[in-house]
């Protein structure tokens, strides 16, 4: 099992034990504890905004647990203010489900996508944000074989990830997008096979605004007596 938590704005360093700055992949638990005598290792998303804590081995049935973060940095060197608190307790049963892909947007085969689309594939449970990287989720122009340059955004549920372009898609062009058997769910079960999916773009932006369908309650509605 790892725990995993959802930062508010992209964390860049932390201060290890003598107050030396450390990049994200050398986050150790004098930030991030597990206070039960488990030793873990903190593990940053590819955006900033999530971290995993994975326990180096497996946690003890129907036991209580707590996790402590404190002394971490956000992208500006803003340190975090008060220490994080938390805890949860175990089950009895072991997770060994493998996380499967549900949806994509656009779908597998789509034509005319917009120059400005994001692509996003939602999974049928949630993710270790740690393990969608540049290297297990990437888009290809399949035209040059180049890897498109860009971000991938986690939902803080962990069901759906977005691959953001850093520019708009060129126009006209067919993409496969690749998903690797590294992708896993906080218990550690990975995807099961690597996957390549595939789209196509049109010849221009999506500029249309969203627009408000229904709300509730409605607009005006008093409560009921």
């Amino acid at each position: 099992m790892r725990w995993t938590a959802s930062i508010d704005r992209p964390a860049r360093q932390a201060l290890g034990c003598f107050g030396q700055r450390r990049e994200p992949s050398t986050w150790t638990n004098t930030n991030l504890e597990l206070l039960n005598g488990h030793h873990a290792r903190a593990h940053l998303s590819s955006d900033g905004l999530s971290v995993t804590f994975a326990p180096s081995q497996p946690l003890l049935s129907n036991t209580p647990y707590n996790v402590q973060a404190q002394g971490l940095r956000d992208a500006a060197g803003n340190l975090m203010t008060q220490v994080f608190h938390s805890s949860f307790t175990t089950g009895t049963s072991v997770d060994t489900t493998p996380p499967q892909i549900v949806l994509t947007v656009p779908a597998n085969g789509a034509v005319n996508v917009p120059v400005n689309a994001h692509y996003t594939v939602q999974f049928n449970k949630a993710i270790d944000p740690s393990s969608l990287t540049s290297a297990s989720f990437f888009v290809v122009d399949n035209i040059t074989g180049l890897h498109l340059s860009g971000t991938i955004q986690v939902d803080p549920n962990g069901f759906t990830a977005s691959f953001v372009p850093a520019t708009l898609l060129p126009i006209g062009r067919s993409f496969g997008v690749n998903f690797t058997t590294a992708i896993r769910d906080p218990a550690g079960n990975n995807l099961p096979n690597n996957l390549t999916l595939s789209f196509s773009t049109g010849f221009g932006p999506d500029t249309d605004a969203p627009h408000l369908l229904t709300n509730s309650p409605l607009n005006g509605r008093a409560a009921s007596r």
